[in-house]
């Protein structure tokens, strides 16, 4: 369901009218500049009721905006925000701080991870050992944004269709936690490659938040 989202409270950039629920589908010149882009960091919110300015607290991890086309309207797409779900684990409202056009500061927006949910407007999967949770986001004018087209993630297919495999070259975007950076957001790329693709699904255990979470799973190992 794409719902229409009542905007999360920006705290530490002007909004208005230029905010938006969609945004024209752009791609900047390279993969690099791409990523550098569409990257956030998600932390926890400390801010005290009614305070007119977020307040951070620790940093959580990395989390990407993706653009799903707005359907009879390929030009446009909505913006959505993917990370891990254990990262926001715990948390009913978090901080996501992006790189502002000013490029004085970064800034942060605040999310209502309940009230997403209860619009629906979050979703994860009904597995859950799937590690993955995806919002809708407004698109902030403050903001320097650009969106990772969903037809460039990989799907079963695609490992299929460009033969895909072991020792194939990955780059991860990162967060450095110790520099995050103080203009803008900086994140780090790790350079590796695909180390094991399973075939048949592996057992394993992971802990969200507190509790234990039994699951098996096909994956993709990572030197």
């Amino acid at each position: 369901m794409l719902s229409d989202l009542e905007s999360p409270i920006p705290k530490s950039f002007p909004t208005g009218a230029g905010d938006k629920s969609e945004q024209s589908t752009e791609k900047p010149p390279s993969l690099s500049s791409l990523l550098t882009q569409n990257v956030v960091f998600i932390y926890e919110d400390k801010t005290p009721a009614n305070s007119p300015n977020s307040i951070p607290g620790q940093v959580l991890g990395t989390a990407f905006i993706i653009g799903i086309p707005v359907p009879g309207h390929p030009e446009k797409s909505f913006p959505f925000i993917a990370t891990a779900k254990h990262v926001v684990a715990g948390q009913s409202k978090i901080l996501v701080r992006f790189t502002l056009k000013s490029g004085s500061e970064p800034g942060f927006a605040q999310y209502d991870l309940q009230e997403l949910r209860s619009k629906n407007d979050l979703w994860e999967s009904d597995d859950e050992g799937v590690d993955l949770i995806v919002f809708r986001t407004l698109v902030y004018d403050a903001v320097k944004f650009s969106m990772f087209p969903i037809d460039l993630i990989a799907s079963k297919e695609t490992f299929t269709k460009e033969n895909i495999n072991v020792s194939d070259r990955v780059v991860i975007p990162c967060l450095m936690e110790r520099y995050p950076g103080v203009s803008q957001n900086y994140p780090i790329f790790r350079d590796g490659t695909i180390a094991l693709i399973t075939e048949e699904p592996i057992t394993f255990t992971w802990v969200l938040d507190t509790r234990p979470i039994t699951t098996s799973q096909t994956l993709v190992f990572i030197n």
